[in-house]
């Protein structure tokens, strides 16, 4: 019996992360709000700075990608407007880290991140985020899954 994945579209032997709307969503729609609130106030700039905003990070949330290459064994990963997507060997030293920002007892952020070593360099990427570890916590589990 083939395996259900919460967070993974299974297509082949490629695994792609769906999209994540939850935080990035929140982002988007209080720049939206900022934006509408400064045409209103006739404050113009303010209105069209968070619209700009609001834009650009509507734009690098549906750029996005996160795919399991089982075939190459690769994690190819790709994250915000101007960073190439990186192509992470999963046969390399991959350590994954979730870290949360708390502010006055209340969790605004939780991250799920990779650290990888390429080219003799530790380098990091961010493969998730949101607001519960939990989450974070079964992305990891199912990462862990796939890759076995």
């Amino acid at each position: 019996m083939e395996q259900q994945f919460r967070y993974f579209i299974k297509e082949g032997n490629t695994y792609q992360l769906k999209r994540q709307y939850g935080f990035s969503g929140i982002i988007i729609v209080g720049l939206a709000v900022v934006a509408i609130i400064g045409f209103t106030a006739h404050l113009p700039a303010l209105g069209w700075i968070a619209g700009i905003f609001s834009l650009l990070c509507l734009v690098s949330v549906m750029n996005e990608k996160v795919v399991i290459d089982m075939n190459s064994r690769q994690m190819l990963v790709k994250k915000g407007l101007v960073k190439p997507a990186a192509a992470i060997p999963l046969d390399s030293d991959l350590s994954f880290e979730i870290s949360r920002l708390i502010y006055i007892f209340i969790p605004v952020n939780t991250a799920l991140n990779l650290w990888y070593r390429s080219e003799g360099k530790e380098n990091a990427v961010m493969i998730s985020q949101g607001f519960s570890k939990k989450s974070m916590q079964e992305l990891l589990n199912e990462i862990e899954a796939i890759t076995g």
